[in-house]
Formats: structure tokens, sequence, C-alpha cells
């Protein structure tokens, strides 16, 4: 079974920005070019707490894969 791994919510927004800029300026001199419009991000988003010094709310986003296991998260969409 594949291993679940949790990615801060800003991490994968800011990586996506990332890939968005370098498809961009890869494309300005081909033939075939896209318009950039308006972006719809939807996540399925894991929120935990954690106690302590630093602690509060975390959000991580999650696969969707098949997995069996057991815990006490909490599993949200959120449309950006």
């Amino acid at each position: 079974m594949p291993e679940q791994v949790q990615v801060p919510l800003a991490e994968a927004v800011r990586a996506l920005r990332r890939e968005i800029v370098v498809a961009s300026r890869a494309g300005k001199d081909e033939e075939v070019r896209f318009k950039l419009g308006p972006i719809e991000l939807e996540f399925a988003l894991e929120v935990s707490r954690e106690a302590g010094v630093e602690g509060g709310l975390k959000f991580w986003v999650v696969s969707l894969g098949g997995q069996a296991k057991r815990g006490s998260a909490t599993t949200h969409t959120v449309k950006l």
C-alpha cells in the first residue's frame, strides 16, 4: 500500500504557481500558445490540530488514493 504524503497547502499552491510560470515562459516562442486565464484549484485537505508552543490548525493536501488506516483526521474539500 502506498504511503500517504502530507504536503502543506501553501507549498502546493507555490509549486503550482512555479509550474505555471515555467510553462508560460517555455511556450513564449511556440507556434501554439495558450492565454492564461482564471485558475480554479480544488484540494482535498486534512485538518489537524496540534498542541504546544507553536500549535494551532494545520492544513495538509492529501491523496485520494486507496489506503486503509485508522486515524482521527477530518478531510474537507476546498476550492480556491
